[in-house]
């Protein structure tokens, strides 16, 4: 747990500071991301932290992802989520990464 803190920490470090920024919504990790399957370093360190908290948060979480994924590819989801997404990238960081994985990694059904 101080592990992923000190991630977060200091992933949150790494970026600039600017008075408008909104690091809640997905607009600003759409351009994090960068152009399509170039995403920076400083998304993998925010979906790991995201993810843990997300994880620990919401019990069980709204994903499944098998466990041989990597943060990379959970990154790659949800880049491509927010490329593929345009019109929603105002909404909440929460809500577009339960979203994009939910999709990617839908958990099964339980009749």
């Amino acid at each position: 747990m101080r592990f992923m803190l000190l991630v977060t920490f200091f992933a949150l470090w790494a970026l600039p500071a600017s008075a408008d920024l909104d690091l809640a919504a997905g607009n600003y990790w759409l351009e994090v991301c960068g152009p399509p399957g170039q995403a920076d370093i400083k998304i993998d360190y925010f979906v790991l932290g995201v993810v843990t908290g997300t994880a620990l948060a919401q019990s069980p979480p709204p994903w499944c992802p098998p466990p041989q994924v990597t943060t990379d590819q959970v990154s790659r989801v949800f880049c491509k989520y927010l490329h593929d997404h345009p019109a929603e990238t105002h909404k909440a960081i929460t809500y577009l990464l339960n979203t994009s994985l939910g999709s990617a990694f839908p958990c099964p059904s339980k009749h």
